[in-house]
């Protein structure tokens, strides 16, 4: 998928929430696996 120079905003702030949502996940991810380390 090719994106132009300049994306849409509404493109951007979509983008921007998923990496957001993403971050979030891996966070808890991370925190649930150390809770189960010993």
């Amino acid at each position: 998928m090719k994106f132009s120079r300049h994306a849409p905003k509404r493109v951007m702030k979509r983008a921007k929430e998923l990496a957001r949502s993403l971050h979030v996940n891996v966070l808890i991810f991370a925190i649930v696996a150390l809770g189960w380390l010993p």
